[in-house]
């Protein structure tokens, strides 16, 4: 059985004008406990072609301000970004999963599969 929380005006999840907020605060029965990402699993992540066809290690991830994700190998260039799902991030170095609680505007970087994560404040143009 599975169990729904309404939010503050008893709304569903699926109900319009549910409060947001409540939508990763919902006891899922289906959460694997190697995901902990809150985003859905299938969420298309900006990668490399790095990572993609000679399986580099992810050292840079980066949680843009407007909500998308980047993880990166450190050694791309524009022409080698690709989209996949961010289950398949996890399901190949599940140490990636430490660092899902980044915020927007923030980033984190390792130097090795394993090394621990630095994490900082995104730097945007309106701050030079």
């Amino acid at each position: 059985m599975q169990v729904l929380w309404t939010d503050r005006n008893d709304k569903l999840p699926w109900e319009e004008n549910f409060e947001e907020e409540f939508l990763f605060k919902q006891p899922l029965l289906d959460r694997n406990a190697d995901f902990k990402f809150n985003e859905p699993k299938n969420l298309a992540i900006f990668t490399t072609r790095q990572w993609l066809d000679e399986k580099k290690p992810i050292l840079s991830i980066v949680h843009d301000i407007d909500g998308d994700w980047q993880f990166l190998t450190g050694d791309q260039f524009p022409e080698d970004i690709k989209i996949v799902a961010l289950e398949e991030l996890i399901k190949r170095d599940n140490t990636l999963n430490e660092v899902f609680d980044l915020e927007y505007g923030e980033e984190a970087e390792r130097d090795f599969i394993g090394g621990q994560w630095t994490r900082n404040k995104v730097e945007t143009d309106d701050e030079e």
